[in-house]
């Protein structure tokens, strides 16, 4: 009999080490869990099919947010890069 791997998190059962560690950081990161607690109040808030929708909304400001981050960082090391090249 092949040996099960249990995720102790939720009880599932996987047939490798590395399916389970792979589960963990799909269903149950800290990142995962702050989500399924916004759309846990999103549902007692306004209704499972609004906190849908609104849930939506969330995702997609977040990925704006990251783009931002990103295109600052750019902006940051492209100035960075011009100061060093003037000091020259």
């Amino acid at each position: 009999m092949q040996r099960q791997f249990v995720c102790k998190y939720c009880g599932k059962t996987f047939s490798s080490p590395q399916a389970l560690s792979g589960h963990i950081g799909r269903a149950h990161s800290p990142k995962k869990k702050k989500e399924e607690k916004i759309k846990k109040y999103l549902e007692e808030q306004f209704g499972k099919k609004d906190a849908y929708y609104l849930f939506g909304i969330y995702k997609k400001l977040k990925e704006l947010e990251t783009e931002d981050e990103d295109f600052e960082d750019e902006e940051l090391e492209d100035e960075e890069e011009s100061e060093e090249e003037e000091e020259e």
